[in-house]
């Protein structure tokens, strides 16, 4: 799980570092052997000088990740694949795998981890976990790989919201979140009518009657489209800011065979993406008006196993609910929510721009009528 395993500061609170973070004085990898021999950073990323600046963290390491953060399944032959500790016969998910390991194992109170497609919420759904993507551009970006990116996000995972809070405050000096004094039914869920595997939908449909005394379905008719745009577009900046590594050979056979695949965006095919990131845009404000939140399942299917990653069973279309909101930009969380046939089951809550702390509260107050349903 660890590239590096260390000890810094003296404070009480647990904290792992995904290996796209700057650390001075270590080389960050981004868990490639492609970037193993570059010069070791000279300073710490933003994010990390915060955590360090607050005097009330420990930093216990750093941890591995899908390579170049570039891949859903957290599978790393050069780096090491963590074992997804409550579900070992499952894939642990990427790219932030080793951060959501790190979390469920109990070795961290809150790991940094990076969600360009669903980075966090995806390995956070795998592991059983908390993982939150904010607002874009709310966190700094600075210092870590890759270094240029419309679509990323610099975000928390833990096992409890509160920790996980704590971990965004401390490295967002805007966020600012205190447990709800209001209840879940205070609030105004809606979800999208979409395409789920049946056992999902079943608990999908289950919860929702048990959460809430009254949501709605509405439609979002650019959610698909706003998931291939952000996989293309995130395809494009990754062959930008990686395509020197190529004629090295040095990759993983996954990652080198997805950036050779990589197609160069015409001038139209990005007014296209700009044209289908409006729309979503437009979708979800006008849902934003009558409602509070939005509710969907984390994945539209369960995790997939390891046998399954090893013989090549599609895993892109675990994307499908959490890459929109890279296009979009919206802040969202996924929430353990039980098991599904020993899988574990995720709910994912978006807000409206900026509702980062709205979105967190939605995420607490589920956890406690979860708690009471017995689904924990």
């Amino acid at each position: 799980m660890f590239t590096h395993s260390f000890i810094s500061g003296t404070g009480d609170i647990k904290v792992v570092i995904k290996d796209n973070f700057d650390i001075k004085g270590l080389v960050t990898t981004c868990g490639s052997k492609a970037l193993s021999d570059m010069n070791a950073a000279k300073k710490n990323s933003e994010v990390v000088e915060r955590i360090v600046a607050s005097n009330q963290c420990s930093l216990v390491g750093r941890v591995t990740m899908h390579e170049l953060a570039f891949g859903m399944t957290g599978i790393n032959q050069w780096a090491g694949t963590p074992v997804n500790v409550r579900y070992p016969n499952l894939m642990p998910g990427g790219s932030s795998s080793g951060s959501a390991v790190a979390v469920a194992s109990g070795i961290a109170d809150f790991a940094l981890g990076t969600d360009t497609g669903g980075s966090i919420r995806l390995p956070a759904a795998c592991c059983g976990v908390y993982g939150f993507k904010p607002t874009f551009g709310r966190v700094s970006r600075k210092g870590v790989l890759p270094e240029n990116s419309s679509l990323d996000c610099v975000g928390v995972l833990s096992s409890q919201v509160t920790c996980l809070t704590k971990g965004l405050s401390i490295i967002d000096p805007t966020f600012d979140w205190s447990i709800p004094d209001f209840e879940l039914k205070q609030l105004r869920f809606a979800f999208p009518v979409i395409q789920l595997h049946p056992l999902i939908n079943s608990k999908f449909t289950e919860l929702l009657s048990q959460l809430f005394d009254e949501s709605k379905a509405v439609e979002i008719k650019s959610l698909s489209d706003a998931n291939e745009a952000a996989r293309i577009l995130m395809g494009s900046e990754m062959f930008t800011e990686f395509k020197h590594l190529l004629p090295y050979k040095k990759l993983g056979a996954d990652v080198q065979k997805r950036l050779e695949e990589v197609k160069p965006l015409t001038n139209k095919k990005l007014h296209e993406i700009e044209s289908i990131k409006n729309n979503i845009n437009n979708e979800l404000n006008k849902v934003f008006l009558s409602s509070d939140l939005l509710i969907t399942p984390t994945l539209p299917s369960s995790p997939l196993t390891l046998s399954e990653v090893k013989d090549g069973k599609d895993v892109l279309s675990l994307s499908a609910l959490v890459r929109p909101f890279n296009l979009s930009g919206n802040p969202s969380i996924a929430i353990p929510a039980g098991t599904l046939e020993g899988a574990p089951f995720s709910l994912q809550i978006i807000g409206p721009h900026g509702s980062d702390e709205l979105v967190c509260s939605a995420a607490y107050l589920i956890k406690r009528k979860l708690v009471k349903l017995g689904e924990f």
